[in-house]
C-alpha cells in the first residue's frame, strides 16, 4: 500500500485545538492556507507537531475516512485513551451515517474494555460512543475532563461517563 500523505487536506487546520495558538476548535487557523498547509510549518506549535492524522497513520481505515471525503479527522489522545472523532461544522451528522456509524459502534467495545473512550467532537459539544449507547456530554471545557467507570447492574456490565473539572478528576482516582 502507497503511504498516504496529506495533500490538499487542511481539515485538521480547521477541527482541532491548538491552544498555544489560542485557536479554538471548529475554525480554521490564521496560519492555514486551506488547501495548501501551513504557513509557519517549520516553526509551528509543539501541540501541531506531535498531532498525527489517524488516516494517515491507519491502512486498515479505508479510504472513505479520508478527511476530503468524510469531513471528519480521526486522532488518538494515548495519555486519555482517548479515540476521537472530529466532526466538521458542516457535515454534522455525517458520523451517524454509513459505512461511519457501524465502525465506529464496532471500535466502542475493544476501546472501553481497554479503559479507553471514544468521542465524537462536533461544535455541539462531545458524544462518548460506548458499546450499548450514546452519552451526550455537552461542551466540555479546557479546565474539564471525562472519566469513565465500569458499573455492574441489573442489565450487567454499563459503562459511565461523566464530565468533571480536573482539578476533581484527582480526588476520583
Amino acid at each position: 500500500m502507497q503511504k498516504r500523505e496529506c495533500g490538499t487536506c487542511t481539515l485538521c487546520c480547521k477541527l482541532m485545538v491548538v491552544k498555544e495558538l489560542q485557536k479554538p476548535p471548529m475554525k480554521w487557523c490564521e496560519h492555514c492556507d486551506v488547501g495548501v498547509g501551513c504557513g509557519i510549518y517549520e516553526n509551528r506549535p509543539k501541540e501541531c507537531r506531535q498531532f498525527f492524522c489517524l488516516y494517515l497513520l491507519d491502512e486498515n481505515l479505508g479510504e472513505h475516512w479520508n478527511p476530503l471525503k468524510s469531513k471528519m479527522v480521526l486522532s488518538y489522545e494515548p495519555d486519555h485513551n482517548l479515540f476521537a472523532i472530529h466532526v466538521d461544522p458542516g457535515r454534522m451528522d455525517g458520523w451517524r451515517k454509513e459505512p461511519y456509524y457501524s465502525e465506529i459502534k464496532s471500535w466502542a467495545g475493544p476501546v472501553t474494555e481497554s479503559k479507553g473512550l471514544v468521542v465524537v467532537n462536533q461544535v455541539t459539544g462531545v458524544t462518548a460512543v460506548v458499546p450499548d449507547r450514546e452519552i451526550d456530554l455537552g461542551i466540555v471545557e479546557q479546565n474539564q475532563t471525562i472519566v469513565t467507570a465500569l458499573k455492574t447492574g441489573p442489565n450487567g456490565r454499563e459503562f459511565d461517563v461523566s464530565v468533571v473539572d480536573k482539578a476533581d478528576e484527582k480526588l476520583q482516582n
